[in-house]
């Protein structure tokens, strides 16, 4: 999701996006720093009009699978689907 920035940057990032999903928040989500913020800004709308929540799987980066902090080198990424609300 977040590119070119060292982990500690990234995460912070990472968790303001990864928010915006879980909380539907199409308007966060054009404002989030990743390759396409118009794509995640329709998913959510889609996700909201749906009934459905955003569950994280898992976020991870370059950095902490090769070990290197380089901002330059560093890309991260967050594994998640959309299902429907439940009840309760």
């Amino acid at each position: 999701m977040s590119h070119y920035m060292d982990e500690a940057t990234s995460l912070a990032k990472d968790n303001i996006t990864i928010a915006a999903l879980e909380n539907n928040d199409a308007d966060e989500l054009l404002n989030a720093e990743v390759d396409s913020p118009i794509g995640l800004n329709m998913a959510a709308r889609w996700a909201e009009i749906m009934n459905l929540n955003f569950n994280l799987l898992a976020r991870s980066s370059a950095a902490i699978i090769t070990g290197n902090n380089e901002a330059g080198d560093n890309t991260s990424y967050i594994t998640g689907y959309w299902s429907v609300k439940s009840d309760d």
